[in-house]
């Protein structure tokens, strides 16, 4: 067997000499993830991204999927409405469901048009999401389209849920655009972010999220409950990960086309 000491991370990091950094990885941690985590996460997405943390909160997660589940819990009361443009990825769905909401398929095109979700609105919705690049179409939205959903979800009060997964991962056309970057966007969008993909962590189930501030104490609830903090001896690799950043995972994006 390898010996898990000589098994390289992200920019080189391993378990060897590590050791009391990682003594205290037995035991809980802060809800959010650790300060040092946060801090990359930070970083990460206001340095290298550019998204508008202004009024935004940050939380670790056991993978994107955990993220997106803990905010349908946050934002939904039974009978609560999401609406999900046409194709919808099945666990985002699933996750509504299982928060007591109502999951609602819209119609709006392989690029949603704005005016189209506004139509499918109802008193009783909470929030549209979008993936860009999107799953399962993969579909990447033109910036005016996100633009457009995104105020649209400010002007009636809804949440805008931006599930950015795969967002480093457009080879052509225009790049890809974050709603999250928007002055002012951070009272009402939720942008999801994973390590899964781009750097290869699936199984280590680490994610992120930066949300709305109003809404940490209801997350905290959440996560307090079904996992009391990110796995903490995981939390060194997703930093090592996130300081290497785009010098790593640019070429290995590139070999794919």
């Amino acid at each position: 067997p390898v010996d898990p000491g000589d098994r390289p991370l992200g920019s080189g990091w391993s378990l060897q000499g590590q050791g009391e950094a990682l003594a205290d990885r037995d035991r809980y941690g802060p809800m959010e993830g650790d300060p040092e985590l946060l801090e990359a996460i930070r970083r990460d997405l206001g340095e290298q991204r550019g998204i508008d943390l202004d009024g935004t909160a940050l939380l670790a997660t056991a993978g994107s999927n955990m993220a997106f589940q803990a905010i349908a819990q946050a934002i939904l009361d039974p009978g609560d409405a999401v609406l999900l443009p046409v194709p919808w990825y099945f666990n985002h769905w699933m996750a509504v469901q299982l928060a007591g909401g109502e999951p609602v398929a819209v119609e709006a095109g392989w690029i949603p048009d704005p005016e189209r979700l506004e139509a499918a609105i109802t008193p009783r919705t909470r929030a549209i999401v979008t993936i860009s690049p999107a799953n399962p179409s993969g579909v990447v939205m033109p910036a005016e389209v996100l633009v457009a959903i995104n105020r649209l979800c400010a002007r009636r009060g809804l949440f805008h849920i931006s599930d950015e997964a795969y967002s480093p991962f457009v080879q052509a056309g225009p790049p890809h655009a974050s709603p999250g970057r928007l002055s002012g966007s951070g009272a009402h969008t939720v942008t999801l972010h994973s390590l899964s993909k781009l750097y290869g962590m699936a199984g280590w189930r680490l994610g992120h999220a930066s949300v709305p501030r109003q809404l940490l104490g209801a997350l905290a609830r959440v996560q307090d409950t079904l996992l009391i903090c990110p796995p903490r001896l995981l939390q060194p690799a997703a930093v090592a990960s996130l300081e290497a950043g785009p010098a790593w995972y640019a070429p290995r994006i590139a070999s794919l086309g």
